[in-house]
């Protein structure tokens, strides 16, 4: 997964500018506009990823939740893992990290990816911009700084 994030940043060329408003929800029934062939928890509108590689990342997204899953709890919600999505996009709106963090915040309010646990995270990664951000649930055992900072120690932006 590492090598993707970093591929994902070095890749260029522009293309559609994209917020919370126009990119598509792969787990809503917009998925072919993401480049799946199912619901998934990736979405690739641009295609910064070939398709192996999106389909790679798609099963780590979904294995997150078993792999977080805390089976020794007492209650569903502090059994359940991290229900985890991933926008690419090669441009965001706005090109700040301020606009990549409000992209997926509000993805992460619109897309409902675990409204009853509240344990979800929506990474955002902009690759023309060279901006990531990762938006998260209030009941997520890691909090978005942590996220960051393990990104970072990956990934040079140079």
């Amino acid at each position: 997964m590492r090598w993707l994030i970093l591929v994902l940043l070095v890749v260029g060329s522009r293309a559609e500018e994209w917020d919370a408003n126009n990119f598509p929800n792969p787990t809503a029934g917009q998925f072919r506009e993401c480049k799946m062939k199912t619901t998934a928890n990736i979405c690739d509108p641009d295609g910064v990823l070939s398709e192996a590689a999106r389909y790679r990342l798609d099963h780590d997204l979904k294995q997150l939740e078993s792999r977080t899953r805390q089976d020794n709890a007492r209650t569903f919600c502090d059994k359940k893992g991290v229900t985890a999505a991933m926008a690419v996009a090669r441009h965001v709106k706005g090109g700040s990290t301020e606009a990549v963090k409000m992209m997926a915040n509000d993805m992460l309010r619109k897309w409902t990816l675990d409204p009853q646990c509240q344990k979800a995270v929506v990474f955002v990664v902009s690759t023309d911009d060279m901006k990531f951000w990762v938006a998260r649930d209030d009941k997520v055992p890691v909090y978005a700084d942590e996220f960051t900072e393990i990104f970072m120690q990956q990934v040079s932006f140079h």
